[in-house]
């Protein structure tokens, strides 16, 4: 474990990406902790649904987003370590993805609440 992260300090795209990563993700809980209390009882957090009730979920369901984000960032950073022998490329790209995946998200919490107000 100890050599993974002197591989993530080694490469300035891949540690740049990797703190960004978690103050994205970091920053989207303390949004939607802070604003948890001022959200109503049902969020329109499935945007992909028909109009209507289906679109809604309860204020426990906006934090799924942010739970499959870290999910998401934890896979990248295994799978990453994984092909960093075989394809440096892939190392990186799999960092640049999580953060990326991370900048929406918190985009995704910070509109929902803006939406609510």
């Amino acid at each position: 474990m100890k050599k993974s992260f002197e591989n993530i300090r080694k490469g300035k795209l891949v540690y740049t990406c990797f703190i960004l990563n978690i103050i994205l993700l970091i920053l989207a809980l303390l949004v939607g902790i802070l604003f948890i209390e001022n959200l109503p009882k049902f969020i329109p957090v499935f945007n992909q649904m028909p109009w209507g009730y289906a679109r809604l979920g309860l204020k426990l369901e906006f934090f799924i987003p942010i739970i499959l984000t870290f999910l998401i960032f934890i896979v990248n950073i295994r799978l990453g370590f994984f092909l960093k022998s075989k394809n440096s490329l892939l190392f990186r790209f799999s960092f640049l993805t999580s953060m990326l995946i991370s900048f929406f998200n918190l985009i995704f919490t910070i509109r929902i609440i803006f939406l609510i107000k």
